[in-house]
């Protein structure tokens, strides 16, 4: 029982405190849905003088541009990680529209009666959801075991709001990558528990087009 509580310890980020660096996410990153390494091309060039606080702010720009206006920063490696909130999506990757993309819960317009209301506390919806880890590093990664939709969810909660000046100021090499971990869940009913979906149906490029974060890293200079 020790071993276990201290191996479950081990997979969770730490909890921020007043200081000047990003906590530690999660190492090795738990197994994901889909992975790949993000193309050069929607990226700064590695040259002398790029840091990783540019690569940084590329990411957070285009998740920016695309809603993705919560955000939460770790220290992984040799390098640093950026995790998106959980959105709900169609089955094609794209997201469900505002207001039902970011919520679990549900709507208050939905609401008819006191059981609706009861359930809109205490039940979250059917669905397939999506979270969304960057991780920027030289170091090699490897992959852990999957995790829950409810402990991904306390990454969020557990980042700083912005990536630590020491590590902005790191060098951004050649010997540096970027890759995208896509972790999706799937509900089948308000009743059931949301399992993470092993592998996912589209590639993580997939889902990063489709949810128009490969047209907003394009787009910037």
């Amino acid at each position: 029982m020790g071993a276990e509580k201290q191996s479950e310890a081990k997979r969770q980020p730490k909890v921020v405190r007043p200081g000047d660096i990003s906590p530690e996410f999660p190492w090795p990153p738990p197994a994901p849905s889909a992975s790949t390494t993000v193309p050069g091309k929607f990226l700064p060039a590695p040259t002398r003088g790029t840091t990783l606080g540019q690569v940084a702010d590329r990411l957070s720009n285009a998740l920016l541009a695309e809603g993705y206006s919560q955000q939460a920063w770790f220290r992984i490696p040799q390098g640093f990680a950026l995790v998106t909130q959980l959105e709900q999506i169609h089955a094609d990757g794209t997201p469900v529209p505002p207001p039902d993309r970011w919520g679990d819960r549900l709507r208050p317009e939905k609401i008819r009666n006191l059981r609706d209301y009861l359930m809109g506390l205490f039940v979250a919806p059917a669905g397939r959801f999506r979270l969304i880890v960057f991780l920027v590093t030289s170091a090699t990664v490897p992959r852990g075991a999957p995790i829950g939709r409810e402990e991904a969810e306390q990454w969020l909660l557990s980042g700083t709001l912005e990536l630590d000046r020491a590590m902005r100021a790191e060098p951004y090499t050649l010997d540096h990558k970027v890759l995208v971990f896509i972790y999706e869940y799937e509900k089948p009913s308000s009743s059931a528990r949301a399992d993470i979906v092993m592998p996912s149906a589209l590639s993580a490029l997939e889902h990063l087009k489709a949810a128009g974060i490969t047209n907003a890293l394009q787009g910037q200079p």
